[in-house]
């Protein structure tokens, strides 16, 4: 796990089953929360890269005490 402190702090996860991505996704929203409670403004991105990555960061633009899913990935023959 990553930890990026600009803009804004995010962590980069590398999950190689779905019960290791439930867990490092539990990691990166307890790591994250501290923060976000004391900025009270940001939200948290769960963006998915491809199919093993994601990062997680909070964001200005989704609202306190939100959560959003987006896929930045495009899979073979999704288009």
């Amino acid at each position: 796990m990553t930890i990026t402190l600009e803009p804004t702090p995010s962590l980069h996860l590398v999950a190689g089953s779905a019960a290791e991505l439930s867990i490092r996704l539990a990691e990166a929203f307890e790591a994250l929360l501290p923060t976000a409670m004391a900025l009270g403004d940001h939200g948290i991105l769960v963006t998915r890269l491809n199919d093993r990555e994601y990062l997680v960061a909070l964001d200005p633009s989704v609202p306190f005490g939100t959560t959003i899913e987006r896929c930045a990935w495009d899979r073979p023959g999704s288009k």
